[in-house]
């Protein structure tokens, strides 16, 4: 799925929630071309180890359903060896493939957009539908980063529709900061 959207169905109706890698650009593009339903704006500050951020979410209209904020620390080229750094290579034997002869598993692999920390509830903060009525709702938190790299941090944020499936939780919106920036309303 893409911004968790079904694209297809099968022949009895049923929603196809998987999809060959083959599809991703042509469904990613489809969905590049809509216009958001929503905007989103970050800020983060960094000060002694410590970050305040600030993430804006803007509506133009009403939405309708279980609006939720959701966001993520993430943080790249996290490297070590043993459980749970070393990356399994099942093409280690494929001489056309980029990862052949570096072994299996991959000891010291650089592992980018690494989940370190979820900032809302698991599902998204619930936005109430008076925030959606006045245009605007902000959501600040305050977190330390000590202990990760600074410069390969990143904030995640992504307005979602909650809906009574999986299959039915449809991204609205999305945006990536760095620790330390600040990235304007899309």
């Amino acid at each position: 799925m893409v911004d968790r959207v079904v694209a297809t169905t099968d022949y009895y109706g049923n929603s196809i929630v998987s999809m060959n890698r083959g599809w991703w650009d042509y469904i990613a593009t489809i969905q590049l071309e809509k216009t958001a339903s929503c905007g989103l704006a970050i800020k983060s500050d960094v000060s002694n180890g410590n970050a305040e951020i600030d993430v804006h979410v803007g509506f133009n209209e009403q939405i309708q359903g279980d609006i939720r904020l959701n966001v993520y620390l993430i943080e790249d080229n996290v490297t070590g060896t043993g459980y749970g750094f070393d990356q399994r290579n099942f093409y280690n034997t494929d001489t056309s493939s980029i990862f052949f002869g570096l072994g299996d598993p991959i000891q010291g692999y650089a592992h980018n957009h690494t989940l370190r920390l979820i900032l809302t509830e698991s599902q998204g903060s619930p936005i109430s539908s008076e925030a959606i009525l006045s245009g605007e709702y902000i959501e600040t938190f305050l977190i330390t980063v000590e202990g990760f790299d600074k410069n390969e941090l990143s904030i995640v944020a992504f307005v979602n529709n909650l809906g009574p499936s999986f299959a039915e939780h449809e991204v609205l919106n999305t945006k990536k900061c760095s620790i330390d920036g600040f990235e304007d309303w899309d």
